[in-house]
């Protein structure tokens, strides 16, 4: 499995606080059968120089340790006004060097430009990827606003914890309906901590007792396809 969304890049995030702790992240990745991982550390945080270069030392260092992980570098970034021309002058990561782009939902109401860059972003050919809806006051009140976003062309990604009920009830029944009503594309553990699990497949299991397996296998292929960027179903 892959894991498309995850902190565990040491010292230049909010996550990792050092090295050996990112060690145990990857060992505990792959004790819960995920062998890719995207790095997605805030934008504010490093620079795409920066998170490309401790990626590369990093795989090579899980060589060394022999831990079957493999780490591509991205970035989670925040949605601004000037988001539209750090992306295009580079200074934002894609997922994995694709099209995608994860971008944080806040938890407060989305700001009034919100569809103006996310169709920027589309209009320049990015697949913008609103990573945990589940967390903004504003989108579990009205939902029909994540749906006017996703009719747009932007993507949802759901985090395993929320979808599990770990962040309470209200939003794992929010998640439940997103996934039965097709609005959902990707989950993933925004794992931060070596403490965290990764919880992709329960939440998988907890998917298909809500959808059946057939939604299961479109979100495990949505996030296998990231890496090669074709369209997504």
């Amino acid at each position: 499995m892959i894991d498309i969304h995850n902190h565990l890049l040491p010292l230049i995030d909010e996550g990792a606080t050092h090295v050996e702790e990112t060690i145990r992240m990857a060992r505990r990745a792959v004790a819960e059968e995920v062998r890719r991982i995207i790095a997605t550390p805030y934008a504010t945080h490093a620079t795409a120089e920066e998170v490309q270069l401790v990626v590369a030392e990093l795989n090579v260092l899980l060589a060394q340790r022999q831990i079957p992980v493999l780490v591509y570098p991205g970035q989670q970034t925040r949605l601004t006004l000037g988001l539209r021309d750090a992306v295009n002058q580079g200074h934002v990561l894609t997922l994995a060097d694709t099209a995608y782009l994860l971008i944080d939902c806040p938890d407060d109401p989305l700001p009034v430009y919100t569809e103006e860059i996310m169709t920027g972003l589309i209009e320049d050919g990015y697949l913008p990827i609103l990573a945990q809806p589940e967390d903004n006051a504003e989108l579990l009140e009205h939902p029909e606003r994540l749906v006017q976003l996703i009719e747009k062309g932007v993507r949802c990604q759901l985090a395993t914890h929320s979808i599990l009920g770990h962040h309470g009830e209200e939003k794992k029944l929010f998640c439940q309906r997103a996934i039965q009503k097709g609005w959902v594309h990707f989950i993933a553990s925004n794992a931060k901590k070596a403490t965290d699990h990764l919880h992709l497949m329960p939440a998988y299991q907890q998917i298909e007792q809500w959808s059946g397996a057939n939604v299961v296998d479109r979100l495990k292929w949505n996030a296998e396809q990231i890496l090669v960027s074709p369209p997504i179903v």
